[in-house]
């Protein structure tokens, strides 16, 4: 069998890999920028010392342009690693109908909750104008566990009344304490304007549930990466072990026979694993270079698929636009076959079911993140 080891404990750092963050910073350089701040928390001297009207205001990581791209990486319209289109985007929009820099709380009425109404749940990925799915969709498996949620925001149980918040990540396998505030990019259309909007998320949005806490992790992976463009791109296998700091595996699908492929899904999903997958083909409404969650298996009982494996997969825009073979509205999803594959098709949420085989045609490479809480570190 044929795999990579992708960010293996501790020898590979996602910062390392992405430091075009700072045009002409070396690893290290971008290493030390993430570790500045290793340490500080919300009851530090960065919240302490940046209080304005009650709310703390990240001067780290200040509202504007800058937070969306720095001047370095727009060189030359874009830069020369791959952003030129994610730029060219947000120009567009900064100059209609505008971006705007504002908290939750200046949007929206009520009560704000980090995790939702119902909880941390699965539901909860609404992917903006950012080509960050290689970390959303696995932020959004990784809800499936919501202690492992919660362990990212260590002591933070309650949207944070002065809009600040501590995440942890890990950087070359080191946990590193992320203080962002809750100021986040948006469009500018408003109700005032006569919009049926009011300054809607130009990046993730909040759950259907009122969950905010992808939001806040999502820009604190910006603050680390130096902007939301810094996450523009990556790997599955990259954002697992930012987020987990556990080992994790990134197999070749193409390299696997279905039988190999079904025992590493199953193994996965029986052990707790959190997994991902990227699309390589760009028809049925699938999309090229999208990265999804593989958050499900099943073999079909009775009638005339009767021992087929399917495979389910999340796309973390929140919806399922897929037309292909065993579709939403396929015939083949008998009702006894829909409520085997956890009721599917009683809401679009993003999820897919498809045939082992079709599956492994669709996607390029498996990540693993082998999650468990006795690795014991030892240095080679």
């Amino acid at each position: 069998m044929k795999y990579a080891i992708a960010c293996l404990l501790a020898s590979t750092s996602a910062l390392t890999i992405r430091n075009h963050a700072a045009a002409g910073a070396s690893c290290n350089d971008n290493y030390e920028r993430a570790m500045s701040q290793a340490t500080e928390t919300i009851d530090g001297d960065l919240v302490k010392n940046n209080m304005v009207d009650g709310k703390f205001v990240d001067p780290s990581f200040k509202p504007g342009m800058n937070m969306l791209y720095t001047g370095a990486e727009n060189t030359t319209g874009g830069g020369a690693d791959g952003n030129a289109s994610q730029i060219a985007s947000w120009e567009a929009v900064a100059k209609s109908p505008g971006i705007a820099f504002k908290r939750p709380s200046e949007t929206q009425k009520g009560k704000l909750s980090l995790w939702g109404e119902n909880g941390i749940s699965v539901d909860i990925s609404q992917q903006g104008n950012d080509g960050d799915c290689w970390f959303l969709s696995q932020a959004s498996s990784l809800a499936a566990y919501p202690e492992r949620v919660k362990a990212m925001f260590p002591g933070q149980d309650e949207y944070s009344d002065i809009g600040a918040f501590q995440v942890r990540l890990f950087v070359r396998g080191k946990p590193v304490n992320v203080v962002v505030d809750d100021i986040i990019p948006r469009y500018g259309y408003t109700f005032a304007a006569g919009y049926n909007e009011n300054y809607p998320s130009l990046v993730n949005s909040p759950s259907r549930a009122g969950a905010w806490w992808l939001v806040i992790l999502e820009k604190a992976m910006a603050k680390l990466n130096q902007s939301y463009v810094g996450i523009n791109g990556g790997q599955t296998a990259e954002s697992m072990r930012y987020m987990t700091g556990q080992p994790t595996v990134q197999y070749t699908s193409k390299d696997l026979d279905p039988d190999a492929l079904w025992d590493i899904v199953v193994d996965g999903l029986n052990n707790d694993y959190n997994m991902g997958a990227v699309c390589n083909v760009s028809h049925f409404n699938m999309i090229s270079g999208h990265a999804y969650g593989l958050i499900g298996a099943v073999t079909l009982k009775g009638g005339a698929h009767d021992g087929m494996r399917m495979l389910k997969t999340r796309n973390p825009w929140g919806i399922n636009k897929y037309d292909g073979p065993w579709s939403e509205k396929s015939a083949d999803w008998t009702p006894e076959y829909r409520k085997q594959a956890d009721d599917y098709g009683t809401k679009n949420i993003g999820d897919i079911w498809l045939p082992l085989d079709t599956w492994n045609n669709f996607y390029a490479d498996l990540s693993v993140n082998l999650f468990r809480d006795d690795w014991k570190i030892t240095a080679v």
